[in-house]
């Protein structure tokens, strides 16, 4: 027989994410959320489960709840003219393309990570035509699942843009103007191109086309 989580334990799991472990020689149900850790040490100690076991559980559940988390964050702003937009993105892959006239449309997606709180954090402003977007990715300490940040940006064709990234690839299409892209650890993709391109990358590769009135690349790669 498996008894219930207590009420005080109930509410350290913050229960969440439906997931199956395996505890006492059977498959039960869990779920998994911040303070989950000492609710299931609590829960297994209980069920007369031994240590390793608990341990070996709750890591098995980290893991899989670490590959659900999924968030989504989305924003747009009216623009005229020949907009400026400057991204800095730590570790998420950046995607920039033409597609909007008069607007800028963002969205951001997370694979193992929340947006907001004690996951990613998105600032976002706008003075006038300009835009920035700075995505802050907190320290991971527990690394274990899939995580992945990817940020989707559509803006008018005639643009400035300023984009930085850490550790994530940095892809343009079909973009007229001036565009800087930098990136640590990431490679740089750019399709169908038309204007000024500075393109920088620590330790990825570098491959443009279009039409350009001055290019500059540099890899260390």
């Amino acid at each position: 027989m498996v008894t219930p989580l207590a009420g005080s334990e109930m509410a350290a799991a913050k229960l969440s994410i439906p997931i199956c472990i395996r505890l006492i020689g059977c498959w039960e149900s869990a779920v998994v959320s911040n303070g989950t850790f000492s609710a299931l040490l609590a829960y297994s100690k209980r069920q007369g489960v031994s240590m390793l076991r608990a341990v070996f559980a709750i890591a098995t559940l980290a893991i899989a709840a670490q590959g659900a988390w999924a968030d989504e964050w989305s924003r747009h702003w009216n623009v005229s003219g020949k907009p400026e937009l400057r991204i800095s993105a730590g570790d998420a892959a950046v995607v920039v393309e033409a597609g909007n006239e008069h607007s800028i449309d963002a969205r951001l997606t997370t694979v193992g990570w929340t947006i907001g709180g004690d996951g990613v954090r998105v600032e976002e402003r706008q003075v006038g035509d300009k835009v920035e977007i700075d995505v802050k990715v907190p320290p991971m300490h527990w690394s274990f699942g899939n995580h992945s940040i990817r940020l989707e940006v559509r803006v008018p064709r005639d643009m400035i843009g300023d984009l930085h990234t850490g550790d994530g690839s940095i892809t343009l299409r079909g973009l007229r103007g001036t565009v800087r892209a930098d990136t640590g650890d990431g490679s740089i993709r750019g399709e169908d191109i038309d204007g000024a391109l500075e393109a920088h990358t620590g330790d990825g590769s570098v491959h443009v086309a279009g039409r350009f009135d001055k290019l500059q690349l540099h890899t260390q790669d």
